[in-house]
């Protein structure tokens, strides 16, 4: 194995590592309480997935969420979460796929962060209906996506200062 990928493995193996650690942590963070929409998080795992995305590439951040995703509802959540988290998950990457091509020419990390934060919180609204069967819970979509902005905002940010410690990974991101 050449030493280049050697580094993009370690990289994915400490950006899982800190993405589960933000989730444990947020974990215990009431923030939907407080916001009045059950369930809601700040969202900073997403952080480690939007350094690494652009510092690895697109495989190894996709690999760092859907490993995050998988451990922490096993760790902390449940089958139902895992189903939320996962839609909320494919939605957001499928945005920041979409986002990091206009990076950061046309848009910064954090209107990206912005965009994935109300992405992930759609993807997880349609699973929460699919799986519940109750269409009132789009009701909670609107305060959703406010409260996407702020979060969004603050991860981004975060990513962004992250990331010019990081740099890109062997000088490309593939």
């Amino acid at each position: 194995m050449n030493r280049s990928l050697s580094r993009k493995i370690s990289l994915c193996g400490i950006f899982v590592s800190v993405a589960l650690i933000l989730s444990y942590l947020e974990s215990y963070v009431p923030v939907g309480f407080f916001a009045g929409v059950p369930g809601f998080k700040l969202g900073f795992a997403n952080i480690a997935v939007l350094v690494v995305y652009f510092s690895a590439g697109p495989l190894c951040a996709a690999a760092v969420s859907l490993i995050r995703i998988i451990v922490s509802s096993v760790l902390f959540g449940s089958v139902s979460t895992f189903w939320f988290s996962l839609a909320g998950g494919l939605f957001s990457f499928a945005a920041l796929a979409l986002l990091s091509r206009l990076y950061p020419k046309h848009v910064g990390m954090i209107g990206i962060s912005v965009i994935c934060a109300a992405m992930h919180n759609t993807g997880q609204t349609l699973a929460a209906v699919l799986l519940m069967k109750e269409i009132s819970i789009f009701g909670y979509l609107p305060y959703l996506l406010l409260l996407s902005v702020p979060c969004g905002i603050i991860t981004g940010a975060v990513s962004a200062v992250l990331f010019r410690y990081t740099g890109r990974i062997s000088g490309s991101a593939g």
